[in-house]
């Protein structure tokens, strides 16, 4: 495992990775509809479920260990038939109770109790990590509609802007200062802008249906979803070092949990293969009345020790079985926590990437924008086609959506590290059966 991420050198904001790292983006609309989704999404609310599972299967195994104790009573009548003669009959009244041990001395209960325990674990890791990768899908779905949002409010303005120009160009055309095709060139542009259109208000409604249906809703609330623009891009947070990842990132906890199972399962394995010892004591009363109940008693008192001499191999090949699942669960371990370490380099690779190309196209908007208003000069004074006009306002309205598709690019990558951190895993209280 590296020391330091090759992308991360130097950076730490200070940041609370522990903390709610979406709140840095300042949209309360954002987080308050994130934690709706939290609540009602049911991935989430289906990985509780199958916490509550698995404690319950934990406190059977615990039972196990535990002595057991059976009582009971019974009542009836015994009837007898002959060939000759009456039938004779007979009541009769029992009460017994049977207590047995099953003593734990090489600790095989024990290991499968501790098993059990480490699978409550993964799977509240689990849980927590089905709210990470709602968080993390909620977030970028947010941002995809903010993004088609504004990009289509651009794209408005463009629009009335390309039809005011329409109409001068028409009356330069009606003044014979401008050519037929001018006015050609200029309706083209015009319905070039148009078309583009309904694109962007598909995005905008798919993603709103993407929301709802990540917040556990229908179709019908997805209008509800009106993100207020695109926000800045907050400071870094503390990246902190690669082998922290291990508390950071749910899944890389489940991970290990697992691990831990497997290697207490293998455990109870190797104990299974020694002899069993158990401890029983039966009580029993009987008689043919009821107020004669306790006037005949039997009291046995057993301890059983259990060898398993020759079972055709099934012991042993269990424990050889623990173990390739141990090694197996080991590497899986690893290969995930390598992908972990790659999730972090990678989002920050791509906003180091996104704000320097964001930067030459904040330079290339302004230059666009004086080229414009440098061709319409001279268009308007006869100095230049209107062609160049046109490639100049193309080039300009190109420029100022991809200002916002590159800033939404920045925003996801910086999505994509927060989830890589954990963003959104909170972790509770354990459950309080198990204590």
């Amino acid at each position: 495992m590296p020391l330091r991420y090759q992308e991360g050198v130097g950076v730490d904001g200070g940041s609370d990775r522990a903390g709610m790292l979406y709140a840095m983006f300042g949209d309360g609309d954002l987080v308050a509809a994130m934690n709706e989704a939290l609540s009602r999404n049911y991935s989430v609310q289906e990985a509780k479920a199958r916490l509550d599972e698995l404690v319950v299967s934990a406190v059977r195994i615990r039972g196990r260990r535990r002595p057991r104790l059976d009582v009971g009573i019974d009542a009836g009548q015994a009837r007898s038939y002959v060939s000759q003669g009456q039938d004779t009959s007979a009541d009769e009244y029992r009460f017994w109770y049977s207590f047995r041990w099953d003593l734990d001395l090489r600790g095989r209960l024990a290991a499968l109790e501790e098993a059990q325990l480490r699978y409550v674990d993964a799977m509240e890791a689990n849980g927590l990590e089905a709210r990470r990768l709602l968080c993390q899908a909620f977030v970028q779905t947010w941002f995809d509609l903010a993004s088609a949002a504004e990009e289509r409010d651009v794209l408005d303005e463009e629009i009335r802007f390309s039809e005011h120009l329409l109409e001068m160009v028409k009356l330069r055309a009606l003044n014979g200062e401008a050519s037929r095709l001018d006015v050609l060139e200029q309706e083209r542009n015009l319905e070039a802008l148009r078309s583009e259109r309904p694109e962007l208000m598909e995005t905008i409604a798919a993603a709103r249906y993407q929301l709802a249906a990540l917040s556990g809703r229908d179709s019908s609330f997805a209008s509800k979803y009106e993100p207020r623009g695109l926000p800045d891009l907050p400071g870094l947070p503390r990246v902190g070092e690669p082998q922290e990842l291990l508390s950071m990132r749910p899944d890389l906890d489940a991970a290990f949990r697992e691990l831990e199972a497997a290697d207490w399962e293998l455990a109870s394995a190797l104990a299974n293969r020694f002899p069993e010892l158990s401890l029983a004591i039966n009580y029993e009363t009987f008689s043919g009345s009821a107020s004669g109940l306790f006037e005949r008693q039997l009291l046995d008192l057993v301890g059983s020790v259990v060898a398993r001499v020759w079972n055709g191999g099934e012991r042993k090949g269990r424990v050889v079985e623990g173990r390739a699942v141990v090694e197996q669960r080991l590497y899986a371990l690893q290969g995930l926590l390598l992908a972990a370490l790659n999730d972090v380099e990678k989002a920050l690779l791509a906003e180091r990437m996104s704000l320097e190309r964001l930067q030459h196209l904040r330079r290339r908007k302004a230059l666009a924008r004086e080229s414009l208003e440098e061709a319409r000069s001279r268009f308007f004074n006869g100095a230049e086609s209107y062609a160049r006009v046109v490639e100049a306002l193309g080039e300009w309205q190109e420029v100022e959506r991809a200002l916002i598709r590159e800033h939404r690019r920045a925003l996801g990558a910086r999505v994509e590290l927060y989830a890589a951190l954990g963003a959104g895993a909170r972790k509770g209280e354990k459950e309080k059966v198990l204590k």
